[in-house]
């Protein structure tokens, strides 16, 4: 594969995988309660550490931050992977138009 296909192909990825980070997740209840509990027990987590372990959970949540970027760039790369080989299973159009909108997912 040509690696200029890849790397525009990987920002798209990337630039795709952040607007439904940044829209659609924000608008799932589950999303919302979960994020808000973790934040919750980071913060008495940093409460309660020493004062030379403080930056602690911040490196921490850095490393998980890019951790689920990884994982988040790996499981889209595979759901395309898996609507394509579905629509050749089901020979779906060649013409069928993709919807930009995040939040119709």
């Amino acid at each position: 594969m040509d690696n200029n296909f890849k790397c525009v192909f990987n920002q798209f990825v990337n630039q795709r995988t952040e607007v439904i980070a940044s829209i659609v997740l924000p608008l799932n209840r589950n999303y919302r309660k979960t994020k808000a509990e973790c934040d919750k027990i980071m913060e008495q987590i940093g409460d309660n550490l020493a004062e030379h372990s403080k930056m602690l959970p911040s490196k921490y949540e850095e490393a998980l931050a890019e951790l689920q970027n990884i994982n988040d760039d790996v499981i889209y790369m595979q759901g395309l992977k898996d609507g394509i080989a579905l629509a050749r299973i089901l020979d779906i159009d060649k013409e069928l138009v993709l919807d930009d909108n995040p939040q119709s997912i």
